[in-house]
């Protein structure tokens, strides 16, 4: 009985030590200061095409650009800026209709901080 009138204190601490009451989402970060990609990129996209969305948390108000030295007509950035904390880039890729695969850079870009992300789409005849 001793024993359980200790431990029931001592679960509510836990409880309360473990909830959060604040909604700001700078406070909540478990990454370090800078840009983290949450939703890596990994391989290639398909051909066809589709809209795609990679989460992110950053330290500072961020956007993001495609990098090019010209302008692509099969990326689009549709959401491409946020404040500080969890956002998200969302980006379209047109069908790729030729027989090579495609690449560009997303950078984004939050403070001083900076990262590139490579995105590759298959060609038309890649399964």
């Amino acid at each position: 009985m001793k024993l359980l009138k200790l431990l029931i204190p001592l679960i509510a601490i836990l409880f309360a030590a473990c909830s959060t009451d604040s909604d700001d989402k700078t406070d909540s970060n478990p990454h370090h200061k800078g840009i983290t990609v949450i939703t890596e990129l990994s391989g290639s996209f398909p051909s066809a095409a589709a809209e795609y969305e990679l989460d992110i948390w950053t330290s500072e108000a961020w956007s993001a650009y495609i990098k090019s030295d010209r302008p692509l007509q099969w990326i689009t950035l549709t959401e491409n800026w946020g404040d500080p904390g969890y956002g998200k880039i969302e980006f379209e890729l047109s069908a790729n209709t030729g027989f090579s695969s495609r690449s560009t850079v997303i950078c984004i870009q939050a403070g001083g901080y900076t990262k590139e992300l490579t995105v590759t789409q298959n060609q038309n005849n890649s399964i």
